[in-house]
């Protein structure tokens, strides 16, 4: 885990990133996951913090997996053989779905507010609305940790147990 001195020092190059990229239009913008985490497919998690703090231009993006045999989350096996699986798997296809860029306002802020107790919260939870509805993904509104406790457990790590 991060100590909160790296989180805020990741947060601020996070920051002064998008404000390089605005100001100057010189630089590709950059991918964040604002999950954290993946997930199988189906839900989204809420987003973190990085990519809404400043309240800056994003873009949103998503992926849909056509079905196959192999599930493409790592949440029931580790990531290598699960990685050995899906490479050996021809059958699947990803389809990169490019939503318009979205700018937060003060009309945002204030229509919302009961979905954050901080602007960044509102902001992230707009952007996960839209793109749900877009991918048609439920929202998952477990905390990451839960799902993490569900990888240990799956994957039989000692001392693990069902949250």
């Amino acid at each position: 885990m991060a100590c909160p001195g790296e989180k805020k020092l990741a947060l601020a190059a996070i920051r002064d990133r998008q404000e390089l990229i605005e100001s100057t239009g010189k630089y590709s913008p950059f991918l964040i996951f604002p999950e954290g985490t993946t997930t199988n497919g189906t839900g989204m998690f809420k987003f973190r913090k990085g990519g809404f703090f400043a309240e800056k231009t994003v873009r949103p993006t998503f992926m849909k997996y056509s079905q196959g045999t192999v599930n493409l989350g790592f949440d029931v096996m580790e990531f290598l053989p699960l990685a050995i699986l899906n490479l050996s798997w021809g059958g699947c296809q990803v389809k990169v779905n490019v939503m318009p860029d979205f700018t937060p306002n003060e009309y945002l802020f204030e229509t919302h507010r009961s979905q954050g107790e901080e602007r960044w919260e509102i902001y992230a939870w707009a952007i996960r609305d839209i793109m749900c509805q877009a991918g048609k993904f439920s929202k998952c509104d477990e905390p990451v940790r839960t799902k993490l406790q569900y990888e240990n457990y799956m994957q039989r790590k000692p001392g693990a147990k069902l949250p």
